[in-house]
């Protein structure tokens, strides 16, 4: 079997680090997606690790931090737009932002691509991916988000996983995935301010349409819904309602709940009704499901 096209893969990182105006990325997922280089499904990020562990690296930018065994692989720009001062850079990110926002239904692909599967007992869905967790390409990544210290909390993983580890959640039957797949938090918010994201923009529509459609596919058993500005973009109407289990919503034949979500202020202040959220969804949805799992493992 042939080995990666190196050439496309440094022509294809730094056309897409430039076009984006990111300084860096881990580029694994990224690569996958374009179908440059196939990532491990049981070692995320691997393949890109073994090639740029070579001795030279071929990977054109590549540094690892900290520099020893275990130590993250990132890609950085290089060639003449890697000169550029850093405020100029933040400046044309900043632009390119602004540019693919709302309007157009924002970036031409997904911030990160969904977490899913089939079958899955629930998928979370939140508003949109946070910038920070954008430039690292795994969700709910910022320090003080408390998703990953509450599903720990709340029975839903076995441990406290790292945010590296968001590829792993559907062995537990857990999926993540997002209102708006092209835009992140903040371009959300500087369009939810201009006007631009009212209940009967285009922009709310598509994306509440194609959400409908991915789950449809997946066909979860339920969804749960964090936040209230996620809740009111899908259900512009019916959003202001107490959190737990919504019994007279469904979404694409699966059972909705509302949970606070994990970040900012609410990530403190409501904890304690997302954990009673969330320890309702394990013991009445997410157990059951997993005592399925079981008992096609013995039939099997």
């Amino acid at each position: 079997m042939p080995g990666p096209d190196i050439e496309r893969i440094n022509r294809y990182l730094e056309d897409y680090l430039r076009e984006t105006g990111q300084a860096e990325i881990k580029a694994n997922r990224e690569l996958d997606k374009v179908c440059l280089l196939k990532d491990s499904r049981d070692r995320p990020g691997k393949p890109l690790r073994d090639l740029c562990r070579k001795k030279p690296c071929p990977i054109q930018g590549a540094e690892q931090r900290p520099p020893r065994k275990g130590g993250n692989w990132f890609i950085r720009r290089v060639g003449e737009a890697a000169q550029e001062h850093p405020t100029e850079r933040r400046e044309r990110a900043s632009t390119y932002s602004a540019q693919a926002a709302g309007r157009a239904g924002g970036r031409s692909r997904e911030v990160l691509p969904d977490i899913v599967g089939k079958d899955l007992a629930i998928i979370f869905i939140g508003e949109a991916v946070g910038d920070y967790s954008a430039s690292v390409g795994h969700y709910y990544a910022k320090q003080g988000n408390r998703f990953w210290d509450d599903l720990f909390s709340a029975g839903l993983t076995p441990r406290r996983l790292q945010p590296s580890e968001d590829s792993t959640l559907p062995r537990y039957g857990i999926g993540l995935t997002d209102v708006f797949k092209r835009l992140t938090n903040n371009e959300v918010k500087r369009e939810r301010a201009s006007g631009n994201l009212n209940p009967d923009s285009p922009v709310i529509a598509g994306a509440r349409n194609a959400l409908v459609g991915r789950i449809r596919e997946c066909h979860p058993r339920a969804v749960c819904v964090l936040g209230r500005d996620a809740a009111e973009a899908i259900w512009p109407d019916d959003y202001r309602r107490p959190w737990g289990r919504q019994d007279s919503l469904i979404l694409a034949q699966s059972q909705v709940w509302f949970s606070p979500s994990t970040s900012g202020q609410a990530r403190e202040q409501y904890r304690p009704q997302r954990l009673t959220v969330w320890r309702q969804l394990k013991r009445s949805v997410v157990d059951p499901w997993l005592e399925q799992q079981r008992g096609k493992e013995e039939r099997e």
